[in-house]
């Protein structure tokens, strides 16, 4: 499990691919042989996967598919009418030669919701293939474990007729927004690769790709780098409920309505051709619709698009050789345009803005960028043409010289919570399910480590590191080698949260929680398990201890107190009344008393924080926010750790901290920050970060606020702020961070302000 930095990379790469190619002929035999109305995939949980050949496809020239996305089960809507236009399906096509379902199958991951699809498309005569939506890796299923025990993959390739088709998991877990993983783009490529260079190609996915009006994930950048190489000619995808054409590299670009509005698209296949129809309903007919009751609807289709895939795509490189470089504040740009074209330009995400009509040849423009950030932007020039948008992306840094301390690219990106493991140390964990030590002060890699799927988060014991995984293991290894000590599988719906250590009676134990809605304790020594709880919702988050008790929040909108040697219950409290996350997100136990919070709700007129009395879970007081509480925490200090903190601090949805007294909810600060994409509060002797969105950081310290720009993608994971150690402190109080960015990179950044 453990490879050592130096010497057996290439042996392991070699090994997985092997495995890789084995399980593919595996698959693609499997897919072959299956019968009509079934999910094309379900017996295998490896992701990435080439199917092969569907059954029938091999040489099929023309045939029909459907394309469905956003059915919502779970919700009123989406049961009642997702059901209907499934209906529709499988009396107005018949003879489709498949199904993909671009993802939002359930309204919040549940296993009852992913079963209500299962039962409604049992019927069908062909085979249904499934991608994950945010609804699903938002809410109860963020490592994707549930969709995988159903329906195996989500993302993988296949072929039908003259067309490979590829299917892209563009969720990311606990998040609304999407992104592709480093490694799975280059699984896309390698795939592209090894096709042949006529075959067209349609990719799927849940979040839109290259869609310039808005910035649904943040993968586009990457994806351009790929499609430009290959013959992409078609991509398809749902999240936005709408039916929306577009067209960028000459690339053909389809939205879907929502299964829950009873909508969805049928293509038909000619050859290297498709036609590509939205399917809406429009007044009641019984007869029509193949489905009893007064409300089923008439269903028109309507021409959406035509594609073609001609032996060679045009206009690639439209715009190119495009440099930049910085200049006393101003960004100077210089490319060149193969044909006449109207162009624009944009920086990291904005508007864009319009450079007029230009001719074929080299160009030349600058642009003030003082109101930018110190940190890493993008310059993105597009061009207009009949034939749709062209864009080409750079990079740039603006006063990146004395902030950006080492860059280390991890080939995937992070995943859970990063984890101080000494003050010069710091492991993480990344989507391809490898686990990392990393030398914080230089970025060096001090080992390695194979979990086989996505950590969960982990925990520091002694010398022992504890985390959990999203295929239900739990693993115990070495802090300082990386060597496993034990392993032990737990729970087929996996793990999402770190575990928390703490003292029993019966010696130290590691506690973690499922989507299962299981509760584990385990010996930290064997792993032995000592016992389980199974609770009414999911688990989603790192339970508290104290005083022998541990506490949690479900699904079910309760709060659990339990004894810590035992697992038998103590109490059970009702909190709140959404049915998303509540109180799901993690408690914290400090001075004698438990806190939790509740999502904003406009029933219960908002947000809630409760201070709780922890041995009957009784209310001491509570604090109230419109905007959405994130999870409660405690100042840290980089020294005196066992100094009394007086107050709490709890961050919102819209980037503002409240510090509340723990004993009476008094409320002696506010600082308002930037909208934040983290879970909670990243901070460090008066050093508090906020932001993630679009890559930028508020790092605020006193009255100091210091933006930085780590890259022009979303920050999901929360940053560690660290204080320099030993000889890499060059004064008495030099702070730097440690951020991940979705592109697999991650990023020692001084903080140049002192709390």
């Amino acid at each position: 499990m453990l490879s050592s930095i130096s010497g057996s990379h290439g042996t392991r790469r070699l090994k997985k691919r092997f495995t890789a190619v084995i399980l593919a002929l595996v698959l693609a035999s499997m897919v072959v042989s299956l019968p009509g109305a079934a999910l094309a995939h379900n017996s295998s949980h490896e992701d990435p996967a080439f199917l092969g050949y569907l059954s029938g496809g091999y040489g099929k020239k023309q045939f029909r598919f459907v394309v469905a996305t956003d059915s919502h089960f779970g919700s009123w809507q989406g049961n009642k009418n997702s059901l209907l236009a499934l209906a529709n399906i499988a009396q107005r096509h018949p003879d489709a030669a498949f199904m993909i379902h671009m993802g939002d199958i359930t309204e919040t991951g549940a296993d009852e919701e992913y079963e209500l699809l299962k039962q409604d498309i049992a019927g069908l005569p062909f085979p249904v293939m499934a991608t994950m939506g945010n609804h699903e890796s938002r809410w109860q299923d963020p490592q994707g474990s549930k969709f995988r025990n159903h329906f195996g993959p989500s993302t993988y390739s296949f072929d039908y007729g003259m067309w490979h088709f590829v299917v892209l998991d563009t969720s990311y877990p606990e998040q609304t927004y999407g992104t592709l993983d480093p490694s799975v783009l280059a699984w896309l490529e390698q795939d592209l690769a090894s096709q042949p260079a006529s075959k067209p190609v349609a990719l799927f996915s849940h979040h839109p790709l290259l869609y310039q009006e808005r910035n649904f994930q943040d993968s586009d950048d990457a994806l351009l780098e790929i499609i430009g190489k290959y013959p992409v000619h078609a991509i398809f995808s749902g999240h936005g409920h709408s039916f929306i054409t577009w067209k960028v590299q000459g690339c053909s670009c389809f939205m879907s309505g929502a299964l829950m509005d009873n909508a969805y698209i049928a293509v038909e296949a000619d050859g290297l051709a498709l036609r590509v129809y939205s399917v809406t309903p429009s007044s009641p007919n019984e007869e029509e619709a193949g489905v009893p009751g007064p409300d089923a609807p008439v269903y028109r289709e309507s021409l959406l698009g035509a594609v073609s895939a001609p032996a060679q795509r045009g206009m690639d490189e439209l715009v190119s050789r495009l440099s930049v470089r910085v200049e006393d504040e101003t960004l100077k740009a210089s490319f060149y345009l193969s044909e006449p074209a109207s162009l624009w330009f944009q920086i990291d995400g904005g508007y864009y803005n319009e450079l007029g009509m230009k001719k074929r040849g080299t160009h030349e423009f600058s642009v003030d960028i003082s109101a930018h950030a110190p940190g890493t932007h993008t310059l993105r020039i597009k061009a207009v043409t009949g034939d749709g948008q062209y864009v080409t992306t750079k990079e740039f840094e603006k006063d990146t010289d004395e902030l950006i301390l080492w860059k280390q690219d991890l080939g995937s990106s992070l995943v859970a919570r990063m984890l101080k493991a000494s003050p010069s140390n710091v492991i993480v964990g990344t989507r391809n399910g490898m686990v990392y030590s990393i030398d914080a002060g230089k970025g060096d890699i001090l080992w390695e480590y194979d979990a086989g799927a996505p950590w969960s988060g982990g925990a520091i014991d002694g010398q022992k590191l504890y985390f959990g995984t999203a295929a239900g293991e739990v693993h115990c290894l070495d802090k300082n080698t990386g060597r496993m000590t034990w392993k032990t599988t737990l729970d087929p719906a996996g793990f999402v949260e770190p575990p928390v250590i703490c003292d029993t009676g019966k010696g130290r134990c590691l506690i973690i929680g499922s989507p299962s809605g299981k509760v584990y304790a385990l010996s930290t020594v064997s792993g032995v398990n000592r016992w389980d709880y199974q609770a009414s919702g999911a688990v989603t988050n790192t339970p508290s201890t104290g005083l022998g008790m541990v506490f949690f929040g479900d699904w079910a909108q309760k709060l659990y107190s339990l004894d810590v040697t035992t697992g038998q219950e103590i109490w059970v409290k009702h909190l709140g009344r959404q049915m998303y996350y509540s109180p799901a997100g993690n408690s914290l136990f400090y001075g004698n008393t438990l806190f939790a919070v509740t999502p904003a709700d406009t029933h219960s007129g908002g947000s809630f924080l409760y201070a709780l009395n922890p041995h009957s879970g009784e209310e001491n007081w509570k604090g109230v926010n419109w905007r959405s509480f994130l999870e409660p925490s405690l100042p840290l200090y980089s020294q005196n750790t066992s100094v009394r903190r007086p107050f709490i601090l709890v961050p919102d949805s819209g980037g503002r901290i409240t510090a509340y007294y723990r004993a009476y909810g008094e409320i002696p600060w506010h600082l308002q920050g930037y909208s934040t994409l983290f879970a909670g509060l990243p901070n460090l002797d008066g050093i508090y970060v906020t932001g993630g969105a679009r890559g930028v950081l508020a790092i605020h310290a006193g009255d100091s606020q210091l933006d930085f720009k780590v890259r022009d993608t979303f920050l999901f994971v929360d940053p560690l702020v660290l204080k320099s150690q030993g000889n890499q402190a060059k004064t008495a109080n030099e702070y730097f961070l440690v951020q991940g960015d979705n592109r697999g990179t991650l990023w020692g950044i001084k903080i140049p302000v002192s709390p």
